[in-house]
């Protein structure tokens, strides 16, 4: 008698845990792994064939023909996969997540990719789709920028109905977007959709009440983005007839102010919200801040990056600032407003009265004068390069603040530096006849050791130069490429793919 299918299901997942680094996948490896796993026994290989295809890293379609000569017809990978989700039924029925690889991420970039080879990539993915009915999710690479030769590939998108993640990005230079009739179809059919991220290019336009009809559409929506909309297709108002949700991000929304967040703050939805992305909004109230934190009740992480700094009405500033910001839920605050103001003041002063029990780890880029460093646990120090050095000259003596996120984590070691030439305490050597031999300064540090609170300045993604993890990090894979846009030959011997999900948006 064997183990319950849980137990075999837990060490694979151990096994596939092996083959990640952060944000990268060594997909060898963990294919490898998997099938050796499987030639064990026939336990071992029902439960292993399972993971094997629940999460297929789809290969470029170019292959490596030019390794072999014309004659021996060699498939490519793509090919092989193709023929064996076709013969096999229920090997496809396993799929549930299709990840793109670099590969075949050139081959549909519109900027590094011919135009045959993009068409041949799109047909090739889309003809994978078509024989995953159960597929849950597609990610690795943003493919509707690519014109009409991308409408098969959605259509095949529309028939899965457990699909659990889209994207959708309204309008572009190529292509004016999905119609909207289509995207209601979608969403009628996608009854599992729980991320959804909505985007606009500017000038575009999608219609009043469309976006609350496409949500509504979605019963089982957790996670939301809301990027660059029309003011009149979003705004205050369409903002308080979202449903439940557990995530929200609004980006870049000139539809949304201080009046709508202020009613966002005592509608249903800040009793549901975890994790909630404020971004670009250009907001100005700190009074609409206080009440929205206060108010949702749930709320874990909250994200608030712009480029001005939100202050007190006149009148309200020293009643406001005594309460500071307060939750007892709060466990990761990123607070970002490039300009300096009463906003970071403020997050300091409700960390240090205990106005914020739970939260555990706070990233602030415009800490300009680390008062929220000293309330935090002291950070290693880390070697600074000459071309630090300079940076730091340059951006500092400017007048215009920019949001560099190499120059803030430039700033924390120079405190740190500083602290510890000043002295905290001297050991003093002597002799039996008490004469002094020796004298050492103990340099001091800026930080409490007792706090609960980690001070991170780690980019949202690793790799990205950003302190957010913003869309483009998610949606196009880093890789170098020589100037036609071929794949260099270092880049045809990494093994390790990057991990890309729409859920790190929040």
């Amino acid at each position: 008698m064997g183990l319950p299918r849980e137990v075999y299901h837990a060490i694979i997942d151990q096994l596939e845990s092996l083959s990640n680094n952060g944000n990268s996948v060594d997909i060898i490896g963990r294919q490898t792994d998997l099938k050796v796993l499987s030639l064990v026994d026939k336990r071992w290989h029902r439960i292993a064939r399972e993971h094997l295809y629940r999460e297929i890293w789809v290969p470029s379609d170019e292959d490596l023909r030019r390794r072999y000569s014309l004659l021996s017809r060699k498939r490519s990978r793509l090919d092989l996969l193709r023929r064996t989700l076709k013969a096999s039924q229920a090997l496809a029925y396993m799929v549930r997540r299709l990840r793109i690889t670099t590969g075949l991420a050139i081959d549909l970039s519109t900027e590094t990719g011919y135009a045959a080879r993009r068409h041949a990539a799109l047909v090739s993915l889309t003809s994978v789709v078509e024989l995953c009915p159960n597929l849950e999710q597609l990610s690795g690479y943003h493919w509707l920028d690519q014109g009409v030769s991308s409408a098969a590939l959605l259509e095949a998108l529309a028939r899965c109905s457990g699909l659990k993640q889209h994207i959708w990005i309204l309008g572009n230079d190529i292509t004016p977007g999905p119609k909207l009739g289509f995207m209601f179809d979608c969403h009628d059919g996608w009854i599992q959709l729980d991320t959804l991220m909505l985007c606009s290019n500017e000038g575009f336009h999608l219609g009043a009440g469309s976006i609350s009809a496409l949500v509504q559409r979605l019963p089982r929506l957790q996670h939301l983005m809301l990027s660059r909309l029309d003011r009149y297709d979003f705004h205050n108002g369409t903002l308080l007839s979202l449903p439940p949700l557990k995530s929200l991000r609004l980006d870049h929304l000139e539809g949304i102010s201080n009046k709508g967040i202020e009613q966002l703050s005592v509608s249903r939805l800040s009793l549901s919200l975890e994790n909630l992305s404020l971004v670009g909004l250009e907001l100005t109230s700190l009074r609409t801040l206080q009440s929205l934190i206060a108010n949702a009740v749930p709320l874990r992480q909250f994200a608030f990056v712009q480029n001005t700094s939100p202050e007190f009405q006149p009148g309200m500033e020293s009643t406001s600032s005594l309460k500071g910001l307060e939750s007892k839920s709060l466990e990761y605050l990123h607070w970002d407003a490039l300009i300096p103001g009463s906003g970071t003041t403020l997050v300091a002063n409700s960390i240090a009265s205990g106005r914020l029990p739970a939260l555990r780890k706070v990233k602030v880029p415009c800490d300009y004068e680390g008062a929220i460093q000293s309330l935090c646990r002291p950070i290693a120090r880390k070697r600074l390069t000459s071309g630090d050095m300079e940076l730091l000259a340059r951006l500092s003596g400017s007048e215009r603040y920019e949001r560099n996120l190499r120059l803030a984590q430039i700033q924390a070691q120079r405190r740190i530096r500083e602290c510890r030439r000043q002295p905290s305490f001297n050991v003093v050597v002597q002799d039996e006849d008490r004469t002094i031999s020796a004298q050492y300064m103990i340099g001091s540090f800026i930080g409490n050791v007792d706090s609960k609170i980690e001070y991170s300045l780690e980019p949202g993604l690793e790799g990205s130069d950003s302190a957010l993890v913003e869309l483009r990090d998610v949606l196009v894979p880093k890789k170098q490429y020589d100037s036609v846009g071929r794949k260099t030959e270092m880049e045809k011997s990494v093994k390790e793919e990057r991990l890309l999900d729409l859920k790190m948006l929040f």
